[in-house]
């Protein structure tokens, strides 16, 4: 389930001009069917972690590093948006007063 930025998304992306913004890519990987634990949730979560450690280092108080990170992690834990993660990596743009996300195509 492929979602791309629209024309519109890009230009709202484009015209957000606010500190500590933060972009998360999460490329695709493959699942070893060995393991129940899904990669990609891992992944995405140790991404939210090191945006987390970086925008504390930047100085960004916790309240909004909290706001930042939080719609991302609700995502995460929301039923039905692991399924369509088939071989589409994932990237978010996050700030405490805009969120979005979209599935690019991999690789």
């Amino acid at each position: 389930m492929i979602r791309l930025p629209t024309k519109s998304d890009y230009e709202k992306l484009q015209g957000f001009d606010e500190p500590f913004c933060v972009s998360v890519y999460a490329p695709y990987i493959e699942p070893d069917t060995d393991t129940a634990a899904n990669p990609n949730r891992i992944r995405l979560n140790n991404l939210l972690r090191e945006a987390r450690t970086a925008l504390k280092s930047a100085g960004v108080k916790e309240l909004d590093i909290r706001a930042t990170v939080k719609p991302a992690q609700a995502l995460i834990k929301r039923r039905g948006f692991w399924p369509p993660l088939r071989s589409e990596s994932i990237v978010l743009f996050m700030h405490p007063r805009m969120f979005r996300y979209y599935y690019l195509p991999a690789g």
